[in-house]
């Protein structure tokens, strides 16, 4: 079996895999990366080559630092705050 390859031919009214571009759809369902829930994968295939040689895991593992970067210096609000 041929891995998945890369696509650029994007149409932005519908969601796609970040990898091989394959539409959303009644039979494809997409699924976003557990770590920085921002890439979107058609199949753990796709997912798996992202990984290895797309550049994902770097990516992602600098997304994952932004992101506890943002929730140290959020301000959490509870319910004996006044501007709650």
């Amino acid at each position: 079996m041929n891995p998945p390859t890369p696509s650029s031919s994007a149409t932005p009214s519908l969601p796609r895999c970040d990898w091989c571009q394959k539409p959303a759809s009644n039979t494809t369902i997409l699924q976003r990366c557990s770590a920085c829930q921002h890439k979107k994968y058609c199949s753990k295939t796709c997912q798996k080559y992202d990984w290895k040689n797309g550049g994902h895991k770097d990516a992602c593992q600098t997304l994952q630092a932004m992101k506890r970067a943002v929730n140290a210096v959020t301000v959490r609000r509870g319910p004996n705050d006044p501007f709650w």
